[in-house]
């Protein structure tokens, strides 16, 4: 089993563990509004492994963290257009495996009902990359 094998939308304890991770995802949930994401994956890293992962991940990306440096969640702006949408993420580490830990990310448009599929591409995208740099 690779470092990113568990940094799919699928737990290694099945659909169910799936579940209880975005259920323990402590970022705000998304309204009922396409212009929402919000996701919780597994990945085969400690959380300071993570942590570093992501944080390169969205350097990568353009986004800018604005606050959480050193808090439990980071929080960073990326710019869509002329709009500013928001990115969140936290990591906590898995009680069964302190080998591996839980990325939580949450990114949404301020503004608008819409954001012709930006939020879940930036998602998509952010998980791509943080493969990447997982070590």
């Amino acid at each position: 089993m690779g470092l990113f094998s568990g940094c799919t939308s699928q737990s290694k304890y099945g659909d169910q563990g799936k579940a209880e991770l975005l259920k323990e995802n402590p970022l705000e949930p998304c309204p009922d509004s396409p212009n929402c994401v919000r996701e919780s994956r597994e990945v085969g890293v400690a959380s300071d492994g993570a942590i570093k992962a992501a944080k390169k991940a969205i350097g990568v990306m353009d986004g800018k963290i604005t606050s959480g440096e050193e808090d439990e969640i980071i929080e960073s702006e990326f710019k869509a257009f002329v709009f500013t949408d928001d990115f969140e993420m936290a990591v906590t580490p898995l009680e069964s495996d302190s080998t591996h830990s839980v990325i939580h990310i949450r990114s949404s448009s301020r503004v608008g009902k819409s954001d012709l599929g930006v939020n879940p591409k930036r998602v998509t995208t952010f998980w791509e990359i943080l493969s990447e740099h997982l070590d």
